[in-house]
């Protein structure tokens, strides 16, 4: 049982982090970021390892629940739904073939590689699911009081919107393919967190997706 302290920062942390996702935060970093000049870590760098350690505390007693109950984590499950998911993606990707223009890929030196893996595979993937999955679906489910399968819609379609940056980097048909993996893969993650009850179980789907993502990004980046 959710104590009503808890209840109360995750709604404040929803609504923190719902305007912080959604710009707040870009705005903050080119606010403070002339007070970081010379700084081993910048702005951008700084927000996100605090974004992160505060997502670990507002949710640390529903991961730490999730990381004591691993062994009912049926990994047959993940992967089954990673795959339908993948196929589906794919679809998505051969339908859009030939007609997407995206933006140009980034140069990076070792260290932006390294920082870029980082935040792909570990950050991103347990900042993404405790907002998207632990934060929105209290949120819908307590204080709108929609149905799971509304919630599981709502809760992937701003999971998609989460990744706007890069769905406005190339066209238009650029943008819908993504939006469309992004919301696929959204869907993915909601069942199983429906299904398990256990945040974990995103987490792990989420990070796998991540890190078969950069394997194709560090191809392409070391070619």
């Amino acid at each position: 049982m959710r104590s009503k302290k808890m209840e109360f920062n995750i709604l404040i942390y929803f609504i923190l982090f719902s305007v912080g996702f959604f710009g707040g935060f870009s705005y903050l970093k080119e606010l403070i970021s002339p007070y970081f000049t010379g700084f081993c870590f910048d702005a951008g760098k700084t927000i996100y390892i605090i974004i992160f350690i505060y997502s670990l505390i507002v949710f640390f007693p529903i991961w730490n629940d999730g990381l004591k109950n691993l062994k009912k984590i049926d990994m047959n499950e993940i992967i089954s739904v990673l795959l339908v998911t993948a196929i589906l993606g794919a679809i998505v990707m051969a339908m859009f073939n030939g007609s997407m223009k995206n933006g140009s890929m980034p140069k990076l030196d070792s260290g932006g590689v390294i920082n870029k893996i980082l935040m792909v595979t570990i950050f991103s993937p347990i900042i993404e699911e405790l907002y998207s999955r632990a934060a929105v679906f209290f949120v819908l489910k307590n204080y709108i009081k929609v149905s799971d399968g509304i919630c599981l819609l709502i809760s992937s379609l701003i999971f998609a919107l989460f990744h706007y940056k890069s769905l406005i980097e190339g066209n238009a048909n650029f943008a819908i393919c993504y939006f469309l993996i992004y919301f696929i893969l959204g869907i993915g993650c909601s069942y199983l967190y429906f299904k398990t009850g256990n945040i974990i179980s995103p987490i792990t789907m989420h990070i796998i997706w991540n890190v078969s993502t950069i394997g194709g990004y560090l191809v392409k980046y070391l070619s």
